[in-house]
């Protein structure tokens, strides 16, 4: 055997413990710290605006992305501690410094993309089909990744929008949504009568199978809201699930509208 091999023996004798050490620890790490953002995550994704499909997916989405950072930074550093082993490794970090700075100072808006991105998965400002606004933008979510979130609107046009340069975020779709009807009739009806019948009708409705599956309260006659001309403008409000306000909306207007030709009440115009 040469002094060479020699010399690469007692090396691999040496250290060749040390270094499988190094790279059965960095694994038992990552397992353990992958289940520990597991647990996590399922605690912090529970919602009450959720349903059990949402939450489901926000905590896969919340997990993987925790998971990639982790497993990124243990065997990351489990590979400098190896290659420290074989060579000095302080010129190769310096030299990886100023390339990270270049890199950093010319991607500033995509790490911006993924910062924001995260928190809106981790606060859950809104997830995959809510009805949101940003900006100029209203739609339905289609896809939320950390980098972008994608809207369809009613014209099925998709809007795609970088994370980072969202501001202000509108959610349509979480706790409850008020329908707000108003019903102009002629100025010579009789006002407490048009009130009576118009709270028998929004009764029938909060009664009604439909009323039951959305209303969160019965609708409700704020009374006379307004004149215009030769119109009486009364205002109904009704409180809803999320999402449901324009059809219970529209069920007030029918019923209403069918009551009142019963009962020979003039209807005006659209107040």
């Amino acid at each position: 055997m040469t002094k060479t091999s020699k010399l690469v023996v007692n090396w691999l004798g040496n250290q060749a413990p040390e270094i499988i050490l190094i790279f059965i620890s960095s694994i038992i790490i990552y397992k353990l710290v992958s289940i520990s953002i597991r647990h996590a995550v399922e605690l912090v994704s529970k919602d009450r605006f959720l349903s059990a499909e949402q939450a489901k997916q926000r905590a896969k989405t919340l997990g993987s992305v925790l998971e990639a950072l982790a497993r990124f930074a243990i065997f990351f550093i489990a590979a400098l501690m190896i290659l420290r082993k074989f060579t000095d490794i302080n010129p190769i970090l310096a030299g990886a410094g100023i390339a990270g700075l270049a890199v950093g100072l010319g991607a500033q808006s995509l790490v911006k993309d993924f910062i924001s991105g995260f928190f809106i998965l981790f606060e859950n400002q809104y997830g995959v089909g809510d009805v949101i606004q940003i900006g100029t933008s209203n739609g339905t979510v289609e896809d939320l990744d950390l980098r972008t979130t994608k809207l369809r609107d009613f014209q099925g046009r998709l809007h795609i929008i970088p994370n980072g340069e969202i501001k202000l975020v509108i959610n349509q779709s979480r706790g409850w949504a008020r329908a707000i009807v108003d019903i102009g009739v002629s100025n010579k009806e009789d006002p407490v009568r048009v009130i009576q019948i118009m709270e028998e009708e929004l009764g029938k409705i909060a009664k009604s199978v439909k009323g039951q599956e959305v209303l969160l309260e019965p609708p409700q006659v704020i009374g006379l809201e307004d004149f215009r001309d030769n119109v009486m403008v009364f205002r109904v409000i009704a409180m809803a699930r999320p999402g449901s306000q324009d059809s219970i909306a529209k069920q007030i207007r029918i019923s209403i509208k069918t009551r009142f030709e019963r009962e020979n009440i003039e209807i005006i115009g659209k107040p």
